[in-house]
């Protein structure tokens, strides 16, 4: 993978841990940020068929360097271009395992 590639700016949003408020519910904590450079490809309509994700929804595949440490999970969110998206699913780039790859889908409506 050339490194080159990898020129969109993507925001990683992980939300808070939740706490107990006290009077039996629950408060979510302010959540963490990371900003990562991605390579972005919007997905087929043929590929979210293959990935099961519903048509008539935008949905993009992110590239980024592998961080270690750092587990992604369906929990996160990822802002791209003012959008919040939603994580599908996380998978190590079997071609490179310094990278991964996240599919993620956001609602036209």
């Amino acid at each position: 993978m050339n490194i080159g590639r990898l020129k969109k700016r993507i925001t990683i949003n992980t939300p808070g841990e939740l706490t107990p408020d006290g009077i039996g519910g629950f408060m979510q904590a302010a959540g963490t940020t990371v900003d990562v450079w991605a390579s972005v490809s919007q997905l087929s309509e043929k590929e979210k068929l293959l990935y099961g994700i519903e048509i008539g929804i935008v949905a993009y595949s992110f590239l980024l360097r592998y961080e270690t440490g750092k587990n992604f999970s369906q929990a996160e969110s990822v802002t791209f271009g003012g959008e919040t998206l939603r994580v599908v699913s996380v998978v190590k780039d079997l071609e490179d395992r310094n990278y991964l790859k996240i599919l993620t889908y956001g609602r036209t409506d």
